[in-house]
């Protein structure tokens, strides 16, 4: 069980995933772990995730923006991390775009996606 990242505590999956993504590519970042009843810590390489797609709307008459996140897939690893079924399909929002339409509307980096309703 991971229980800290750079010294800060993690109290749930989505606090690790946001540290995650909160951290610079290419950097390292240290884990406090708890395994077999003990505590250590290791240092694990921050990556780049490679699927991001961005979730936009047409632009029509009346000037909508787009939405202004990017979302990632659902993996297994993803799953685990944030502690979820792997029953549960859908995306991941990987980042927010200050100002947009997903900052208004309360979505965060770290929340998944299951469905999506349109409005036509």
């Amino acid at each position: 069980m991971i229980t800290a990242f750079n010294g800060q505590a993690i109290k749930g999956p989505r606090d690790l995933a946001l540290d995650v993504a909160n951290t610079a590519d290419g950097s390292t970042a240290k884990l406090t772990i708890f395994r077999d009843g003990n505590q250590s810590e290791v240092d694990v390489a921050i990556g780049q995730q490679p699927t991001q797609q961005t979730a936009a709307l047409q632009s029509d008459d009346t000037g909508d923006a787009p939405v202004g996140m990017a979302l990632t897939a659902l993996n297994r690893d993803t799953q685990q991390q944030l502690g979820i079924s792997p029953s549960v399909k859908g995306v991941v929002v990987a980042q927010v775009t200050p100002g947009s339409k997903a900052e208004e509307s309360g979505v965060q980096s770290g929340d998944v996606i299951v469905r999506l309703a349109i409005r036509l």
